[in-house]
């Protein structure tokens, strides 16, 4: 409890989780959307600076049970937004304890509690980002837009407050998802070294692993199904992803598969892996 309390201080004593609330309160504007029909969707950035489609989204009856809603493909930017802000505590708190060598004795003797302590303070900061993120969000606009009757409709309040609190818990979900990848990683990488004595191997290993759990294992049905053609094309973008042939085929991938979400989890990684290395040069220098 001492750790995990030790880890959330340090978390918030970075100005990195303070830009990270406004950072979350960007997402908002962009991801929350309004879907006004099947093939008009207006997002909160374009509502509430012109006030014509507001009256329009605002006075469609249809709406309001959209209201406030998220797309699926919004939520995929949440999720980027979620793997960056969580990761900003959980690398931030690796960091600062890179400064002292007792974090190694720490791995070595009480391994869970190093686990739970960076984890759980990873997924405390983030949920509290997001809370800061969403009010901070929320509040401006209604300090913007106080005398709007549409707005202060009863009824469109408590429609919006459903919407939002589901769609608050499909994000609490992924925040957990993306603390326990954030602050799991690198002690898997330490805890592997003490075995293997190989800093790429300790470094790669728990990488590969995630992505086979993320990447392969969901998609295992899919390459031995009978529809050959279906079963080509996700064996052809697996190896694509592996080997990319050239710049025209990647961008086509990157298009196809979902590549804000993975190109966060790269750059995640990479982080992972470059602390990783400056873990074992101050331990060196110990």
């Amino acid at each position: 409890m001492r750790f995990f309390c030790k880890c959330l201080r340090e978390n918030f004593s970075s100005p990195l989780s303070y830009a990270a609330i406004v950072v979350f309160a960007v997402f908002c504007v962009f991801g929350l959307t309004v879907q006004l029909d099947d093939e008009t969707t207006y997002s909160m950035f374009e509502i509430f600076l012109d006030k014509e489609i507001f009256k329009v989204v605002t006075s469609n009856s249809q709406c309001a049970s959209y209201l406030m809603a998220l797309k699926y493909g919004s939520s995929e930017w949440y999720a980027v937004g979620m793997s960056v802000l969580t990761a900003v505590p959980a690398l931030y708190t690796y960091i600062k304890s890179l400064e002292k060598v007792q974090i190694f004795t720490l791995v070595r003797t009480n391994f869970s509690a190093y686990s739970v302590g960076i984890i759980l303070s990873s997924f405390v900061t983030g949920f509290i980002i997001t809370l800061s993120g969403t009010m901070l969000f929320f509040g401006a606009v209604y300090l913007i837009f106080p005398s709007l009757e549409s707005f202060s409709d009863p009824m469109l309040l408590l429609i919006y407050s459903e919407n939002a609190a589901q769609r608050f818990c499909v994000l609490t979900e992924r925040v957990i998802n993306h603390a326990i990848v954030g602050g799991l990683m690198p002690v898997f990488a330490i805890t592997l070294y003490r075995y293997i004595r190989s800093d790429f191997l300790a470094a790669t290993i728990p990488m590969m692993l995630m992505y086979v759990s993320t990447k392969i294992l969901p998609n295992y049905r899919e390459w031995l199904s009978s529809d050959a053609e279906r079963s080509q094309n996700v064996f052809l973008s697996f190896l694509l992803m592996l080997f990319p042939s050239n710049l025209a085929s990647l961008t086509t991938w990157l298009k196809s598969y979902n590549a804000p979400f993975w190109l966060a989890y790269i750059g995640l990684e990479a982080l992972v892996f470059v602390n990783f290395l400056l873990f074992r040069k101050s331990v060196r220098r110990a």
